[in-house]
């Protein structure tokens, strides 16, 4: 059986993707996963990937985990707020665990919109079964988010 251990690619608080109010992540009609609400504005690989795809608004990773396979979709939910933005990967490009995918500036993007989260998404898992989800603090490269095995 494949299974693969994701660790907060952000710091802040770890909540079910049900938790958030952008329909598009937390209908689980992308994949089920889980959603932080970040309190720092780096995020980073949770394990050692490749980079797959880029959104063409540059606000969503989809990287896929090296072991496994699975994919994994890792996106900036907020109103499109560009120079509080920082893309620091490209399609195709191996990242090991820890390694920086975007920066936020959370100060800039509060001013904006009043609220931020991360979803983390596997893609094609339309089912929590196979799945264990921890909520709560997390600390990013640290805290274990989500267990997936399928």
């Amino acid at each position: 059986m494949r299974s693969t251990t994701m660790t907060a690619p952000v710091s802040g608080k770890c909540v079910p993707l049900q938790a958030i109010y952008n329909s598009t992540y937390s209908s689980g009609d992308l994949g089920q996963g889980i959603a932080i609400l970040p309190t720092e504005g780096t995020v980073s690989a949770p394990f050692d990937c490749v980079v797959t795809r880029v959104s063409e608004s540059r606000h969503c990773v989809v990287v896929s985990d090296t072991e496994t396979n699975y994919e994994v979709l890792i996106a900036a939910d907020f109103s499109f707020y560009s120079d509080a933005f920082h893309l620091a990967v490209a399609p195709g490009q191996k990242l090991s665990k820890g390694d920086v995918l975007f920066t936020m500036d959370l100060e800039k993007i509060d001013l904006g919109v009043g609220s931020v989260s991360v979803p983390c998404v596997f893609a094609g898992f339309t089912s929590t079964n196979g799945m264990n989800m921890s909520y709560g603090d997390a600390v990013r490269g640290e805290t274990t988010v989500l267990t997936c095995a399928g």
